[in-house]
């Protein structure tokens, strides 16, 4: 849950800069969060967990969304690292982040490959019409993200479903909790009774 609490305002503020070119900011925010949670292990990575060995690479490489470098992606330093890491089995080259920005700069370069990448038409026809989550797992479904694109769909809908969704409802109790047990305290103050 701390995961997602701190990780939302980064992604919405990184979001935000796309202005209108994002219908539905509420919606990606929700979708990036499911599928960071999904790709990083809800941010752990794998840790503690050898057999996740991409898990690990990704944790070195600060990536949250499972990004594979690019043949324009070269071997040069990165924030004092490379700009992309391999696997120990040499399955997978991820795209390495520097961890100051690492959230904002994993949402960027997504939202990027998704707008430039012919491939990801379907996501960046969902940044103009998805009214949902389920819009937004539609498309990626309907794209060359993941090797197996059904299970992929699957998996995300799971994860937003009994993980992010109810961490989302739990907030909003506590601000609603926390702001009518603040208003009488607010209205005594103000009538000079506290």
């Amino acid at each position: 849950r701390n995961w997602v609490i701190s990780t939302r305002p980064r992604i919405e503020s990184t979001i935000a800069k796309y202005g209108t070119l994002i219908e539905k900011p509420e919606a990606l925010t929700n979708f990036l969060l499911s599928q960071m949670s999904l790709e990083s292990d809800y941010g752990q990575f794998g840790e503690g967990r050898p057999e996740i060995e991409q898990g690990i690479t990704a944790k070195k490489a600060n990536n949250y969304l499972g990004m594979h470098s690019t043949a324009q992606d070269s071997p040069q330093t990165l924030s004092g690292g490379p700009s992309y890491l391999v696997t120990k089995s040499g399955t997978a080259k991820l795209k390495a982040f520097s961890p100051d920005s690492a959230i904002e700069k994993n949402v960027d370069e997504y939202i990027n490959l998704m707008l430039e990448d012919k491939r990801y038409n379907p996501m960046k026809d969902a940044f103009k019409s998805a009214k949902s989550v389920d819009d937004y797992i539609k498309a990626i479904g309907e794209t060359p993200y993941n090797k197996s694109p059904e299970d992929y769909v699957i998996d995300l809908s799971k994860v937003y479903s009994d993980y992010i969704l109810p961490n989302i409802q739990i907030n909003k109790q506590s601000n609603r909790l926390f702001k009518s047990s603040a208003r009488p305290r607010e209205e005594n103050f103000l009538k000079g009774t506290i």
